[in-house]
């Protein structure tokens, strides 16, 4: 093992090892505190979201499916290409959704990933074939 790269080693009292859970999630929230350092907290939290991750008043949001609709399919559209269906879109969605929760105790794990329907039915498949191993197993 090469002596360049620096070992991990946790802080006590701040990284609690018990909080690590086989799968991937990480125990380290915002709020938490590093060293001497002043808590960790994201711009965006403080600004435009209150502490459960819910938009403070006044706040212009824009949907998940209204920025799908706008960054995804309407330039598919534009450049002549099909959209992604309804059944896939609700399979990419949940897929989606569940990485993207505001709190990372609640998020999927990279194995829960990997075993959603849009992953098994869509992307793997995709990623075997253009890897050409698709047909040897």
């Amino acid at each position: 093992m090469s002596t360049d790269c620096p070992r991990y080693k946790h802080i006590d009292n701040i990284e609690r090892l018990d909080y690590y859970k086989k799968g991937g999630y990480h125990p380290i929230q915002i709020g938490d505190r590093f060293h001497k350092r002043e808590k960790w907290e994201a711009k965006t939290k403080t600004e435009s979201f209150d502490g459960n991750g819910t938009p403070k008043p006044g706040r212009v949001v824009r949907t998940f499916e209204q920025r799908f609709e706008d960054s995804i399919q309407q330039p598919r559209r534009e450049d002549g290409m099909d959209v992604i269906n309804d059944e896939e879109k609700k399979a990419l969605f949940g897929m989606v959704k569940g990485m993207l929760k505001f709190s990372s105790s609640g998020r999927m794990s990279v194995q829960q990933i990997l075993e959603t329907e849009w992953m098994r039915k869509r992307a793997i498949p995709a990623a075997e074939k253009s890897w050409g191993t698709a047909d040897r197993e």
